[in-house]
């Protein structure tokens, strides 16, 4: 959050098929609390999760009921790996064998987390010194080790360890369809920057561009454009002598394509000059922090996109538009920089394919303990509720998650999906009882909200994060009543057309399908942690209610029902819809 990072290194290491699991694709909203017994992967991931804003109460349950079961050293290691550095080095003095070398492990890690790293090099050197039968660590404590050397400049001890975890990885990985990605990822990052905070600028610039697929950059050959694109970026600025003047997402275009074409035709010093505006017109990335990665930004993009580590053919085939521009922008400028042997410069701009700066990297994902890795201070019934499966997909994904909220802007936010031109004509019509005019205009409203531009606020990405396509589903709601109300033929009770069941979206809408479909709904915490957090949706229910009423042509309940939609409490109202309501009581009325 979330950009996508080549993930080059995979591919040469003929790792074929790479697993990379992402935690985000389990969402918070289908996330099941547990029952008594052995837990499922999808109840410890929620456990495991890591909040960044405001609190559920559903999820400190789950946390609660899953610490209950473990012993002081698995608490340690839970804590540890929910990066609580200072609860887990408490629970680990508690443990029978707090001066063993798998304590001193998970005690090193809390202390890096800390920022103590010359405390935590010396419980790593003392877990390293006692290697015997009872530890005998995986590849992931060497990566470990290897962190707080990197902190303090020691870059030759640190190569060291990684060398060490990446030769141990080799051997772990053989014979495995789904490789352990996070030590080869993290290892690779690593290089470019040591050689970048060594003053090694060329050398580290050649490791970043292989690191994104060193086809894109020119770091070692000329760059020499074929006859057509020299024609093309020739006509371009024959035809583009000025930028937009009161557009800047257009300026932003023109400023890229100018510096892409003056690149082509070696005109450098044009070529940057153009390639830095478009960067000034850029939105800064919405970010938010949170206590445990200190002074880390965490961009709310790599949540929302549900995406921490990709592989390289994600970068240009997967990418959204505006970071297919940003992407372009920055190969461009590292070229331009290349060819100008600037190399310092060149390491900035290519570091703009980064989702987060890569020193900064171990607080925020990539690598947990691994249970296996400190059997001195685990019990058996720590192992009875743990998931190997799980620790793999933690180790290559982001320990993060927005737990939910409310409030008036997210309110706000989540209107504005919904709202426009477009749905304000067609509750204009809706008003006026012109149904059959209406419909057509949902349907393209429906079209224009399937793609949303890039949310501008923490708010908006709230509202988006947390209810997914939510808004999609709640414009169908009132198309499939104003289909009804024009006598459709088509019109049927049905969300089917919006994906998957088990979508976040669709978990979240569920009661409100059961009443547009008549039937029972069967409400969970899920579903009371939402009615919390966004009471409108109860709004929607009622709303559903009447349309299903119009279905089977009880139009005097259908009336009340919707009647009860804008007169509902306060908290739960919602403008649009009590527009609606207004219309199609009206019509159900006049029958």
């Amino acid at each position: 959050m979330i950009f996508c990072e080549a993930f080059r290194c995979l591919i040469r290491a003929k790792a074929t098929r790479v697993a990379i699991f992402v935690l985000s694709l389990v969402p918070l909203y289908v996330m099941p609390v547990y029952s008594l017994g052995k837990l499922q992967p999808n109840d410890e991931a929620s456990a495991i999760s890591i909040f960044l804003i405001g609190k559920s109460t559903r999820f400190e349950k789950i946390q609660r009921e899953y610490m209950s079961r473990l012993s002081p050293g698995g608490k340690a290691l839970f804590l540890a790996n929910r990066r609580d550095y200072a609860e887990a080095m408490k629970q680990l003095e508690k443990c029978p064998r707090s001066g063993s070398q798998s304590a001193d492990y998970i005690r090193a890690f809390c202390l890096e987390g800390l920022g103590r790293h010359k405390e935590a090099i010396a419980a790593y050197r003392r877990a390293e010194s006692k290697v015997d039968v009872l530890f005998n660590p995986s590849a992931m404590f060497y990566l470990h080790s290897a962190i707080p050397f990197f902190e303090i400049g020691d870059y030759k001890t640190c190569t060291k360890y990684l060398d060490t975890a990446f030769q141990k990885v080799r051997i772990e990985n053989k014979g495995r369809t789904n490789k352990i990605a996070s030590v080869l990822f993290i290892s690779q990052r690593l290089k470019p920057v040591m050689l970048e905070k060594s003053g090694k600028y060329k050398e580290a610039l050649a490791a970043y561009a292989d690191l994104f697929g060193s086809e894109n950059y020119h770091i070692d050959k000329p760059f020499i454009a074929s006859a057509g694109s020299t024609a093309r970026a020739k006509e371009w600025l024959a035809a583009n002598k000025t930028p937009p003047a009161d557009d800047q997402k257009a300026a932003y275009t023109y400023f890229v394509e100018c510096g892409v074409s003056n690149f082509v035709l070696g005109n450098d010093s044009a070529a940057e000059t153009a390639l830095l505006k478009a960067i000034s017109l850029e939105k800064p990335p919405i970010t938010v922090s949170d206590r445990r990665f200190g002074n880390q930004k965490i961009h709310l993009d790599w949540l929302g996109r549900g995406v921490a580590i990709a592989p390289a053919a994600v970068v240009s085939a997967n990418r959204e538009a505006p970071v297919r521009w940003k992407d372009r922008l920055t190969d461009t400028l590292t070229n331009v920089y290349v060819r100008q042997k600037k190399y310092a410069e060149g390491c900035k701009i290519i570091r703009r394919r980064l989702m987060i700066e890569p020193w900064n990297v171990f607080q925020i994902f990539g690598h947990v303990i691994r249970m296996r890795d400190v059997r001195q201070v685990v019990t058996q019934q720590d192992v009875d509720v743990h998931s190997e499966d799980l620790e793999m997909r933690l180790e290559s994904s982001p320990l993060l998650q927005l737990a939910p909220t409310g409030g008036k802007e997210i309110e706000r936010a989540f209107e504005k999906d919904m709202g426009g031109p477009l749905f304000d004509k067609a509750s204009g019509l809706a008003q006026q009882g012109r149904f059959k005019e209406c419909l057509p205009v949902m349907d393209a409203l429906i079209r224009e909200k399937r793609n949303l531009p890039a949310p501008e606020s923490v708010a908006e990405f709230h509202a988006r994060y947390q209810f997914g396509s939510l808004h999609l589903y709640a414009v169908e709601l009132l198309r499939i009543g104003v289909a009804f109300a024009a006598g459709s033929k088509d019109a049927v009770l049905s969300f089917g057309n919006f994906g998957r069941t088990d979508s976040k979206s669709r978990r979240i809408w569920q009661p409100v399908e059961d009443s547009l479909l008549g039937r029972p709904a069967k409400i969970g915490e899920v579903d009371i942690e939402t009615r919390s957090v966004f009471p409108r949706i109860l709004t929607y229910e009622q709303f559903a209610a009447g349309v299903h009423l119009m279905k089977v042509g009880n139009l005097k309940e259908a009336a009340a029902a919707f009647g009860k939609v804008y007169t509902c409490p306060v908290k739960q109202q919602d403008h649009a819809f009590s527009t609606f309501a207004k219309a199609l009581k009206k019509y159900c009325e006049s029958r």
